[in-house]
């Protein structure tokens, strides 16, 4: 229980000292100032002379972080569906056509058909050809499944699609019948290496064939242990900078020179599992190689981790493992199988890695597996270039498609275009991670989210809704229906119009987009801006003056004054009690800061002390 003191003393450190008579006797002063605006992002997006900002213009650091440290990820976002790739362009992603099909779909690749480049896609057994708009069925069939991308080549033979088939061997394919099925080698996976066809078997063997028809074995020197489970050939560069071709497994990476012939193990090694080396793809002069959900990328003779399991990684429901990797002419993409649903159901999506960071290209609730499918819906990623179109395809239950740009082109070009290529699902959204202005522990007051909007908000509403200091719930701040600016402000207004704010320590920000069905085309982001300011930090400061000039409450004036220097230098804070307004006792920890005392002369240690104290608060920052 806190000490009462008198009208006309305090109680410091235990200890009552009588005030000096008359007042003041004790005053009080609080030391907060109003601190200097900050802002993180963009400065010269709505910058403001008062308020601080965040400011939310450029994602193109990719999603993956849920607990922001300002300076460093401001270019960053924990998830969503929006189109992020661009700075000052956030719209809706670009569209994926595609799906629906009850059989699995394996989508081959290219093959010139009289002069004309096509491509082939398998369904289950069947074999379909996209003819311009949509894909037809062959009525060619395969004796199996595939189990890996095809490869064309020719060499000294004839120029035909070569399709691995694993167990069952491999086959070939020209367009003019049925698939001929050899059933040795049991291939794996397929590379063409200096005008020779490589076949990498299911039991690690390495084979060469100049027509395409007559595999030679590469023998002893050229096999894998069959403990290890081969799944890749890609061709790369050794650690001398040559190029060689380069055999991925469940646990490492092999470099091979068939002018040995000489295999031997790269310092690319990981743990065995049974997703580990699903994707493997060379992009811009570097190999990449799946592992779970992560990447590691190698350039031979280094390797660094740039997964999808970065940082905070995906969404729960999106974490599964990479099915495989298909490097493009602007990045690399990823496929993923997410979390089991239930009923035969999963999640999953298609990501780039552009060079900066991964961003979502494709995002599905779930795939569904129909009782026509059999084993493993989500097959692998390839691109075409048939009938001049330049195409990302991948199979995820059904067979989809991504129409991909060769030039670097952006959202705003194509609304300003008038083309209608983005995405034609009702609801997008973007979750930012949460946000603390970099002062963890202290509140801040939300002013105000500003929004530049352009494009096209025909039959668009535009919703931002935040959730504060780790919350679950949403809250709906405001929506937007037309082009420019729009300031949505916190809290409800009172009688006179006054938003008094809403006050948080850490906040999360939610933009969705919602179109009527059919829309194809999209509104631009130009930026988002939560302005805000920092709550002050109460500090009290007193100044008292004690007499000291004769003794009080059994202490001669030597001992108070010699009470006052061992608290200057004392390690620790003591406890202050005053008598408040109400005639209750108010108690505050403070630190001795300093005093000065009015000596008398000679030996008498009568005299007055002006005592400064300062509190000290227990949470840093202005806490809740």
């Amino acid at each position: 229980m806190v000490a009462l003191p008198n009208n006309d003393e305090v109680i410091l450190d235990g200890w009552r000292f009588k005030l000096l008579d008359p007042a003041p006797g004790l005053s009080v002063l609080n030391l907060a100032t109003f601190d200097q605006k900050v802002i993180f992002g963009d400065y010269t997006r709505d910058s403001h002379r008062l308020l601080s900002q965040w400011v939310l213009s450029d994602l193109s650091g990719g999603h993956g972080i849920s607990e922001r440290r300002e300076g460093t990820d401001n270019n960053r976002y924990r998830f969503g569906t929006l189109y992020t790739r661009h700075p000052h362009q956030i719209s809706l992603p670009r569209r994926a056509s595609g799906g629906g099909e009850v059989e699995i779909s394996y989508p081959l690749g290219d093959l010139i058909v009289s002069g004309t480049v096509e491509f082939f896609s398998a369904r289950d057994t069947e074999i379909y050809q996209f003819n311009g708009s949509t894909m037809v069925n062959t009525t060619h069939t395969l004796a199996s499944p595939p189990v890996n991308k095809s490869v064309a080549f020719k060499g000294t033979g004839t120029y035909r699609l070569y399709i691995p088939l694993g167990a069952n061997g491999y086959a070939t394919y020209d367009n003019s019948g049925n698939a001929v099925v050899t059933a040795s080698p049991t291939v794996q996976a397929f590379c063409v290496w200096d005008n020779k066809l490589i076949a990498l078997s299911t039991t690690g063997q390495l084979y060469s064939s100049l027509d395409g028809s007559t595999f030679t074995s590469y023998g002893d020197e050229g096999k894998l242990d069959e403990a290890w489970t081969p799944r890749h050939l890609k061709v790369f560069y050794d650690r001398s900078g040559n190029p060689a071709i380069c055999l991925i497994t469940d646990r490492d990476v092999w470099f091979f020179d068939p002018a040995g012939p000489t295999l031997y193990r790269a310092s690319l090694q990981f743990p065995p599992g049974p997703s580990q080396g699903l994707g493997a793809a060379v992009w811009r002069d570097e190999l990449y190689v799946s592992v779970g959900m992560g990447v590691h990328r190698f350039n031979g003779s280094s390797v660094s981790a740039i997964g999808l399991d970065r940082d905070d990684g995906l969404p729960i429901e999106q974490r599964g493992y990479i099915v495989d990797l298909q490097e493009e002419y602007n990045g690399l993409y990823a496929l993923i199988l997410g979390k089991d649903t239930g009923a035969g159901q999963r999640y999953g999506g298609v990501h780039v890695l552009t060079g900066f960071g991964w961003h979502p290209e494709w995002i599905t609730g779930y795939a569904e597996f129909t009782a026509a499918a059999s084993g493993d819906a989500t097959t692998w990623l390839t691109v075409s270039a048939a009938r001049g179109t330049y195409r990302l395809y991948w199979g995820f239950g059904g067979l989809y498609a991504l129409d991909l740009p060769v030039e670097f082109t952006n959202p705003r070009a194509l609304v300003a275009d008038s083309i209608g290529n983005f995405a034609i699902e009702e609801t997008h959204f973007l979750e930012t991670g949460w946000f603390n202005a970099d002062l963890r522990g202290v509140r801040k007051i939300a002013n105000a989210v500003h929004l530049t909007m352009q494009g096209d908000m025909t039959n668009v509403t535009f919703t931002v809704k935040y959730r504060i200091d780790h919350a679950t719930a949403w809250t709906t701040l405001g929506t937007v229906t037309a082009t420019g600016q729009t300031h949505l402000p916190f809290g409800t207004a009172d009688a006179d119009g006054v938003y008094p704010g809403l006050t948080f320590e850490s906040i999360e920000l939610r933009l969705e987009i919602i179109k009527s069905a059919g829309v194809t085309t999209s509104p631009i982001i130009e930026h988002v801006v939560l302005s805000f300011l920092k709550v002050q930090e109460s500090i009290n400061s007193w100044t008292a003056v004690f007499d000291l000039r004769e003794p009080y409450q059994g202490k001669s004036p030597a001992e108070l004054r010699d009470k006052l220097d061992d608290l200057i230098s004392a390690g620790t804070f003591v406890n202050l009690s005053l008598r408040g307004p109400d005639g209750n006792a108010a108690a505050y920890r403070v630190r001795v800061a300093q005093f000065a005392a009015n000596d008398q002369t000679g030996q008498d240690p009568a005299s007055t002390a002006r005592v400064n104290l300062i509190e000290i608060p227990l949470a840093l920052g202005a806490g809740a």
